[in-house]
This record gives C-alpha cells, sequence and structure tokens, in this order.
C-alpha cells in the first residue's frame, strides 16, 4: 500500500516533461573601425594641447573617413559613435584653438599699439 502523503507516481517516469534546449551563443559583435578609434585619439589629444590644432585637424579628417567606411561596410564594422565623437571633438578643439589664436593676436596688437602710443610722448 502506498503513503496518503506522498505524491502520486507518473506512469512513465523515464520520459522528461520538459525538452531539452542548448542556449544560443551570444550575438557576435562586428569589430571596431580602427580610423573611428584613430579619430578620437587625436581630437583628444588636440583639445587637450598634446597635439594642438593638427591633432583636431586628423581626428576631423579620419572621422569623416571613418563614418564612410562604416556606412559602406554593410554591418561588418562598428564605431559610428566612435567616429562621431571624433568629429565632434575635434571641431570644439579646432574651435577653442582659433579663439586662444584669436585672443593672443588681439593681446599683441594691443599690446604694440600702447607701446607705439607710449614712445610718442611730447
Amino acid at each position: 500500500m502506498q503513503d496518503p502523503n506522498s505524491p502520486p507516481e507518473l506512469p512513465n517516469s523515464s520520459i522528461n516533461p520538459l525538452p531539452q534546449y542548448t542556449p544560443l551563443p551570444p550575438p557576435v559583435q562586428p569589430p571596431t573601425n580602427t580610423m573611428a578609434i584613430i579619430s578620437l585619439v587625436c581630437s583628444i589629444l588636440g583639445l587637450i594641447g598634446f597635439l594642438p590644432i593638427i591633432g583636431s585637424i586628423i581626428g576631423i579628417l579620419t572621422g569623416n573617413k571613418a563614418k564612410t567606411e562604416i556606412l559602406n561596410s554593410a554591418g561588418t564594422q562598428s564605431g559610428d559613435q566612435i567616429a562621431r565623437g571624433g568629429v565632434i571633438v575635434g571641431w570644439i578643439g579646432l574651435a577653442l584653438w582659433g579663439i586662444l589664436l584669436l585672443c593672443i593676436c588681439g593681446f599683441l596688437a594691443l599690446g604694440m599699439g600702447a607701446a607705439i602710443f607710449s614712445s610718442n610722448g611730447p
């Protein structure tokens, strides 16, 4: 006789009620475009002054080239946002260096003007 508190036995306990599935591997991320990385690095170096002006220009040019390469790769390359960031940081760096050069030229012009007018005393 069976214990009344035990669960009932299945008629065929060798059958697994749930099928076994093997998990799918994670999706493969396409490689990042090298020109996009170069763009961001050069733009940052141009912004902080390690490669003033030229780093920003290189960042803008390589960033635009990387965006074109990524667009033409049909999904086999990634890094569009990195390239866009390189272009944006490059333009910001170029603008800041331009403003700095204009300020330096302005101060030099004011200094020369003050020197000229002060030396022509009565």
